[in-house]
């Protein structure tokens, strides 16, 4: 062999060295396949907003574009290596915590009730946040033979023989935005013991990629445990291993760590010995009888999540980089106003009604859109319009009815109208006209109280003292709607100091008034002490 075959077989090995460690490493160009993508029925590509068949009820006012469609939502797949390492561990931990007294021992009639298991974050505000991707896989065959706990098809399985046993929760509209903001937290659906954490793994996974995910696993009372799945890197509640948590309790942030194609929430629950369970109560459902929800969502939970007005169409990344809502909620007439809405569950049996109000609450515009398939777990549709020059400037609204529900958004054109005036007070409906202020009375005189009321119901009189100090009831009496009149005998025991009368509402304290300022009662010192106890209360 000559020189110059040997030095290429020598950097032949040297490229097959030098690949095969970067896969060990984990920095893999070459490795194991990928899982194939799940097995669904594929139908031609159609676009409905080609060709726009809406019927516009204001003629001359049609939409510029139009667009939208079904969104791709996520899905996952657990290799078989993977689990069997999760359950070792499982199967590790709850001996060890047993032993210890940490963890009891399964309470056989205490059946595990499920709450909600996310959370919108408190500064979330839109409609809806999420939707539901996939229910446990009923059958255990494969490939095309999936079926859920209502005998539809809204699960998958693959080629490689994956079935899918959990529930698969994704964040919706703008699952990469609510990732990075921390905006849909995981909470506990039920209180329990964690068993195992898995945190630190890379969280912006697209595909089947093999890579272990993070995870929190909770074991309940009944030995039932919930496998929480697919969490945000770093976002792992700090609760370790033998720890408890409550329902509703904080373990972590929607992500899409492991094999996962987008972020969700990937929920898992098996029984005390393994099995799997479908939290889901329904007629195809072999695995368990009774639902574990304490509420069970309806199998389709059409609504709206999010209503928008932008500047631009939204744009929706298929991986990993931020979405672009271009939302905007203030123009100027001659603006081109983009009008989105986002879907989870929307049926082809459920048209929508859209309508755009101007200030006055006339119609600017309204249509009718229908999808043209059965189901979208999650789709978006927006239209835009040219306002013309002229339109009225003011607070506009943006409405979307379906399914019985009604769903708005208010946006600003042009610059607001001033706020009106409030409007004048009340006229009072009690007023005290003597004392009024500045008046000295001496100790044993007699004092005329007097006052104005719309009233006719008990008025109470009472002496206050300067500080706002009660000092005695004078009467109680049910004057006639207009002037009361009160001739009250001071005792001599007065204390020498500035007084004000209060005459109020028995039925309703609230509605009282007093002298507008303080009179004296007491014999003064003119050189003295009138000076002081102005000094008191000036």
């Amino acid at each position: 062999m000559n020189r110059k075959g040997l030095a290429t077989i020598v950097l032949l090995l040297l490229i097959n060295l030098f690949v095969a460690a970067l896969t060990v490493s984990g920095l893999g160009i070459y490795g194991p396949p990928p899982e194939p993508p799940p097995n669904r029925d594929i139908s031609a590509p159609t676009n409905p907003l080609l060709t726009d068949t809406n019927t516009y009820q204001v003629h001359g006012r049609l939409p510029v574009a139009f667009g939208g469609g079904e969104w791709a939502f996520p899905d996952d797949h657990l290799p078989a290596e993977q689990r069997q390492h999760i359950e070792a561990i499982l199967d590790k931990n709850i001996r060890q915590l047993t032993a210890a007294g940490e963890l009891d021992e399964p309470a056989a009639t205490t059946a595990v009730t499920l709450s909600w298991p996310l959370r919108p974050a408190d500064y979330l505000n839109d409609y809806g946040y999420h939707g539901i991707a996939n229910f446990v896989d009923q059958n255990p065959a494969f490939p095309y033979q999936r079926l859920d706990y209502a005998c539809g098809q809204r699960t998958y399985d693959t080629y490689n023989g994956y079935n899918h046993p959990g529930t698969d929760i994704f964040t919706w509209p703008f699952p990469w935005n609510r990732m990075d903001n921390n905006e849909v937290q995981v909470v506990a659906a039920a209180a329990g013991t964690i068993i195992y954490r898995q945190d630190g793994n890379y969280d912006r996974n697209c595909s089947f990629t093999g890579q272990p995910w993070n995870a929190v696993y909770i074991q309940h009372a009944d030995g039932s445990i919930a496998w929480y799945g697919h969490l945000k890197n770093g976002s792992v509640t700090p609760k370790g291993v033998g720890e408890t948590v409550r329902a509703g309790d904080y373990l972590g942030i929607v992500g899409s760590s492991g094999s996962s194609t987008a972020p969700h929430l990937h929920l898992e629950i098996h029984n005390a010995v393994n099995a799997p369970l479908d939290p889901y109560a329904g007629v195809c459902n072999a695995l368990n009888p009774e639902s574990l929800w304490a509420e069970q969502p309806p199998y389709y939970d059409t609504a709206v999540n999010k209503i928008t007005t932008g500047v631009a169409a939204p744009a929706l990344s298929s991986c990993s980089t931020p979405e672009q809502s271009n939302e905007a909620h203030a123009f100027n007439p001659g603006d081109t106003i983009y009008f989105t809405t986002y879907y989870r569950d929307q049926l082809g049996s459920l048209p929508s009604q859209y309508t755009i109000y101007q200030p006055d609450g006339s119609v600017y515009q309204s249509w009718q859109h229908t999808i043209p398939s059965p189901h979208y777990a999650a789709s978006w549709w927006w239209w835009s319009f040219d306002l013309e020059g002229n339109e009225p400037q003011g607070y506009w609204h943006y409405e979307v009815v379906v399914a019985g529900q009604t769903f708005t958004h208010t946006f600003l054109v042009g610059t607001p109208a001033p706020p009106p005036p409030p409007p004048p007070p009340p006229a009072p409906v009690i007023t005290v006209t003597t004392p009024n202020g500045g008046e000295v009375i001496t100790p044993g005189a007699t004092l005329t109280i007097s006052w104005q009321t719309l009233l006719t119901t008990s008025l109470q009189v009472d002496l206050w003292k300067y500080n706002g100090l009660y000092s005695a009831t004078l009467t109680t009496t049910l004057p006639l709607s207009g002037s009361g009149r009160l001739t009250w005998t001071i005792p001599v025991t007065t204390p020498t100091t500035l007084y004000r009368i209060r005459v109020t509402d028995v039925l309703n304290p609230v509605r009282f008034d007093e002298s507008d300022g303080d009179f004296i009662i007491g014999i003064l010192d003119q050189r003295f002490y009138l000076p002081a106890v102005h000094k008191l209360h000036p």
